[in-house]
């Protein structure tokens, strides 16, 4: 008898030329492991020609099965054909004209089979013309439930448990046009463990070269990414309803918090109450920072507490309880200024279930910026969410950080509206850190971790903080559509010392040369630039 595959690859197959069918079928059959099964779906062609193809194809290899549909049935049709042909542990879905690479299988092969709770992997991909040229690399960060919120980022190679496939119904007739999505949202909520595979396995066909000609993207496609989406969040608690994302309002989504509760949150501001020119005008920030909290604050339970330093002024003093009254307290930090130890204090000298440490030479931008952070918040399993932040001239301060050697602000400088790599500086998503110039973070985590570390006194705190934040086990998450201005640098010196740099290696080593968010194949620096090879083998 004998044994079961271990990859069993779906093929819809749309009557299209099978010249396209040929590419696929001998990308499949050039994997160097023998341990895979290939199940075509034709949906109703009349080519004679494409007929005849698929019969030779199982004359000549017993892995190839061809299922012929009585009558057309669509694309989710085709494909719940296909799995339930077959027999495979672990299913894949690959396009008609689309390729595999030679070495797919034993890169799968030894990510599945390192831990048995493994249910869905996916792989980076790449496009590829007909003249075999490879192009627009998609190196994806590791796993990041919070950016498949908002973005159907994992796309190909996707590789499934056919157990767990079987158990979620299959793909869904409602949601065709974007059945791949609600398929792995439904997955993914109910997986073991999601392995992201580091090695461009999938090679999709340019849309100008592709079987059938890519057409802008169906409003019925829309609306089942909504309806997927917003089924999702019903199913895992998630307060938000999906709204297009201006960026692409086609393909990405940005959850409008829905809250059902208004928990106390505490704004902590380390100040030392400075007056410093921005541009051609002289201001005190930290007057400035809250007078933009209350003038643009839409979230009604929050607190301040400035934590002030050596210098800070009676009268500045003065000045803020006149503006806030008692939604703002100020209470004393230690000399000299150790920015962990003002965070410590602040948050000590809070009451809210949730903080916010904020920098005093920041300004509020959205209204909901609040509800923003706090939707993933409230997420049990994240730690720390931070805020896009932009340069007083508009360009880009931060919306996550890179932690190569040293951490780096990802496209720092860049124009403030610049999409990023893969609209990663557009969608919420998982980092490796976020600054503490804007970072929320629950009560209870910011206790277990001990809070932040005295001995990184003024830098890279924040990411040691992160760094203890996910060695607990929870995720770091920026979210975009929460933004501020930053003017940063204006209050202290912006040196980073090699003492430091020494203390965030000794604590961490491994960690930072190892940031799951940004591969290791990325060129020096933070902005995505990628180096891989520009014509992997294709078989």
């Amino acid at each position: 008898m004998t044994a079961a595959p271990f990859l069993s690859i779906v093929t819809p197959v749309n009557g299209a030329s099978p010249e396209f069918l040929r590419g696929t079928v001998a990308s499949v059959a050039a994997l160097a492991e023998p341990q895979w099964e290939l199940c075509l779906v034709d949906d109703c062609s009349a080519d004679a020609d494409l007929d005849a193809y698929l019969t030779d194809l199982v004359a000549t290899d017993s892995r190839i099965r061809v299922h012929r549909r009585a009558e057309r049935g669509g694309i989710v049709a085709t494909t719940n054909d296909g799995l339930a042909q077959a027999t495979g542990e672990f299913v894949a879905l690959l396009d008609q004209g689309d390729l595999l690479q030679q070495d797919t299988i034993g890169h799968v092969r030894a990510w599945a089979t390192s831990s048995a709770d493994i249910d869905f992997l996916y792989t980076d991909e790449d496009e590829i013309d007909d003249s075999g040229h490879h192009f627009n690399a998609f190196l994806k960060p590791d796993w990041s439930p919070d950016r498949l919120r908002c973005h159907m980022y994992t796309g190909h190679l996707g590789v499934f448990r056919r157990r767990l496939v079987d158990d979620v119904g299959r793909m869904r007739a409602e949601f065709e046009g974007s059945h791949a999505y609600d398929l792995v949202l439904r997955v993914t909520e109910r997986a073991g463990r999601v392995v992201h595979v580091p090695h461009v396995l999938y090679h999709r066909r340019a849309a100008e070269h592709a079987a059938t000609p890519k057409e802008p993207i169906a409003t019925h496609a829309i609306t089942a990414a909504r309806r997927a989406l917003e089924e999702h969040f019903e199913r895992t608690g998630f307060p938000a309803v999906a709204e297009p994302d201006p960026a692409a309002p086609e393909t990405l989504w940005r959850p409008r918090p829905r809250l059902a509760t208004t928990p106390l949150v505490s704004i902590v501001i380390p100040t030392g109450g400075q007056r410093r020119g921005v541009g051609q005008q002289s201001r005190i920030h930290v007057i400035e920072c809250v007078r933009s909290i209350l003038a643009r604050t839409r979230y009604p339970a929050v607190e301040i507490v400035c934590v002030t330093s050596r210098g800070f002024d009676d009268h500045v003093r003065e000045r803020l309880t006149v503006l806030a009254g008692d939604r703002v307290r100020c209470v004393d930090g230690r000399e000299p200024f150790n920015f962990s130890f003002a965070v410590n204090r602040g948050v000590a000298e809070s009451s809210g279930e949730h903080v916010i440490l904020l920098n005093d030479d920041t300004e509020i931008l959205d209204a909901d910026w609040v509800e923003r952070l706090l939707l993933f918040s409230l997420e049990p399993g994240v730690g720390a969410v931070g805020a896009k932040l932009l340069y007083g001239d508009g360009r880009l301060q931060h919306a996550g950080v890179v932690t190569i050697e040293p951490p780096t602000h990802a496209f720092h400088g860049w124009p403030g509206d610049t999409t990023g790599y893969f609209h990663n500086t557009v969608v919420a998503g998982n980092w490796a850190a976020v600054t503490a110039a804007c970072l929320m973070t629950r009560r209870e985590c910011f206790e277990e971790v001990g809070g932040f570390t005295g001995t990184l006194p003024l830098n890279y705190n924040d990411v040691d903080y992160c760094f203890k934040l996910r060695r607990a086990g929870y995720r770091i998450v920026c979210n975009p559509a929460a933004r501020l201005v930053h003017y940063e640098r204006s209050t202290r010196a912006s040196g980073v010392t090699t003492e430091e740099r020494s203390v965030l290696r000794g604590r961490w080593g491994s960690w930072l040369d190892n940031d799951p968010y940004y591969s290791s194949r990325f060129l020096d620096g933070a902005d995505f630039a990628v180096s891989v090879p520009d014509r992997p083998r294709t078989g």
